[in-house]
């Protein structure tokens, strides 16, 4: 079906429906709403002439019978045919199509791909990172970081990005959020004059709906790659040895065997994102303490404890952090206690049970959630497994965001014989 017939089929569908709701009121009204959509879509171009577009992507998923324009052709009318610039509206997706770039251009030499992402973003989106380079093996695989810290971007994706074996380049630009508010609307405009017309530039977007399964099936489908027949969990590269991480290492070692702990146990709980933090850290601290566990935080606390030891954010980077948490693992039983953060797939990566906190509700939050992510929420959610998913409900305030440290303690305890495989 071509532009024309569809439109064709657009204005049959509204004529029914003008004739449905109006004709019994004014068949004039009728008529005169009828003339002022098919004007309206005229002044669009979108059925009177047929456009010339830059076939590597579309706002709608591409068919076997789309034409791939020459590359002379799409010059005549957009000297930018490489660089995706336009602007999306409300649920507006877009899908992209190296194929028909190479088409249009076989001397194309690679993609520059713009992030505007957190770290946990990055980590869901490393796998289809993976897949991409396999399957454009000659291409270079860049990556443009943003290099300011907004709701929607931290620059330290692009620490993670130079450890990435599918990355060859990674540079930053000075990008801001979308005018708009919508995420996908990210000004990346820094990045048009930086590439050259021999590579394609594209954001790294994903559908985030309800009816999204996992991330990597969004940006599979976004790029047009096959589907893996299993969504497997997040991937973590070889990280350099740190010397912060390595003397914060000894000195768990020596306490802990010190203490004869009975584990180690990583809180994270402030989301930077949702500007949200648990509210009662010093108690919920104690608590693991005088259990006989080990305590790392991220978080600042009051707690007089060699059996707590507290990351100062201004001196490790993400890096160091994942470094010393994969340490710990390879020596202890590890477990994670977090916001819906980073380290929830951080923690997948490395496999590591984490008590997760969901505070507000997401419909999309399946897309997120590995097996080792056990969900304290207040709302039930239907993709998650029963055995993983621990209802929180308030003591008295039906506001109160969460659990109380006890039942947080009683939440651990519920995941580790979980874990264990010892559940009822």
């Amino acid at each position: 079906m071509n532009r024309l017939e569809k439109e064709i089929g657009n204005i049959i569908g509204r004529a029914n429906y003008y004739l449905s709701k109006y004709y019994s009121k004014s068949p004039l009204l009728v008529l005169s709403k009828l003339v002022f959509f098919i004007l309206k879509r005229a002044k669009k171009n979108v059925f009177i002439k047929e456009p010339v577009s830059n076939t590597w992507y579309k706002l709608e998923k591409f068919t076997d019978k789309d034409t791939v324009l020459p590359l002379e052709a799409i010059r005549d009318v957009n000297r930018n045919w490489n660089i995706f610039n336009v602007r999306l509206k409300g649920d507006e997706h877009a899908f992209f199509s190296i194929d028909r770039a190479l088409k249009i251009n076989p001397n194309l030499k690679g993609v520059w791909l713009v992030f505007f992402m957190g770290i946990g973003d990055y980590f869901y989106a490393n796998r289809f990172l993976k897949l991409f380079k396999e399957k454009y093996k000659t291409l270079e695989i860049n990556a443009f970081v943003s290099q300011n810290f907004d709701r929607n971007n931290s620059p330290l994706v692009g620490k993670l990005l130079e450890l990435d074996p599918n990355i060859t380049k990674v540079a930053y630009y000075d990008g801001k959020p979308a005018a708009d508010g919508f995420w996908k609307n990210y000004d990346y405009s820094d990045c048009f004059s930086k590439v050259s017309e021999d590579y394609v530039l594209c954001p790294l977007i994903y559908e985030h709906a309800a009816f999204v399964h996992s991330r990597l099936e969004t940006l599979c489908e976004t790029f047009g790659l096959e589907l893996p027949i299993l969504t497997l969990p997040p991937l973590v590269y070889r990280l350099p040895s740190s010397v912060i991480a390595d003397s914060a290492l000894k000195q768990i070692v020596t306490e802990y065997g010190k203490n004869n702990c009975k584990g180690v146990v990583f809180f994270q709980l402030s989301s930077r994102s949702s500007h949200s933090a648990y509210n009662d850290i010093n108690s919920l601290l104690r608590k693991f303490v005088e259990e006989n566990y080990f305590v790392v935080s991220a978080e600042p606390n009051e707690i007089d404890s060699k059996q707590c030891y507290t990351i100062n954010i201004k001196d490790f980077s993400i890096n160091d952090s994942i470094y010393l948490l994969s340490k710990l693992k390879e020596r202890y039983p590890t477990f994670c206690v977090t916001l819906v953060s980073a380290f929830w797939s951080i923690s997948s990566a490395l496999n590591i049970p984490n008590l997760g906190i969901q505070h507000i509700y997401d419909a999309c939050l399946k897309t997120v959630v590995f097996p080792n992510i056990f969900v304290i929420s207040k709302a039930r959610y239907e993709h998650i497994n029963c055995s993983r998913s621990f209802i929180y409900k308030p003591d008295t305030d039906e506001d109160q965001k969460y659990p109380s440290p006890e039942k947080m303690w009683n939440y651990f305890l519920l995941m580790k014989k979980a874990w264990e495989g010892t559940a009822d």
